[in-house]
């Protein structure tokens, strides 16, 4: 991309990026990761004209998160955090997620 001087790169993190959740610490410090990741290179590929972005996948209601839709306590604590004060639903996500498995890996 540098060579070309032009480029597009994704990162796909989550709202676990920015907030905290117990229980949570290696998913929520990888995506930590993820978003500084972005914002440095960012920073370090503009000047190739190569722009870094994230996708910051909100709380959804797959398996792994039924626990704490389960838990009243735990959902409305999660929940207040929220702008929107819920969790997402998959339908929300319908046209980015379209691209999603479409992209394939930088390595």
């Amino acid at each position: 991309m540098k060579a070309r001087r032009y480029g597009r790169v994704i990162n796909v993190g989550s709202t676990l990026s920015v907030i905290s959740m117990p229980n949570r610490t290696p998913y929520a410090a990888s995506k930590g990761a993820v978003l500084q990741l972005t914002r440095t290179l960012a920073l370090e590929w503009a000047a190739h004209n190569i722009t870094v972005n994230a996708i910051l996948r909100v709380p959804l209601r797959p398996k792994l998160n039924r626990p704490f839709l389960n838990d009243p306590v735990q959902y409305a604590q999660f929940a207040s955090r929220v702008p929107l004060g819920r969790w997402g639903e998959l339908e929300e996500i319908g046209g980015l997620a379209s691209f999603w498995p479409a992209m394939p890996p930088v390595l």
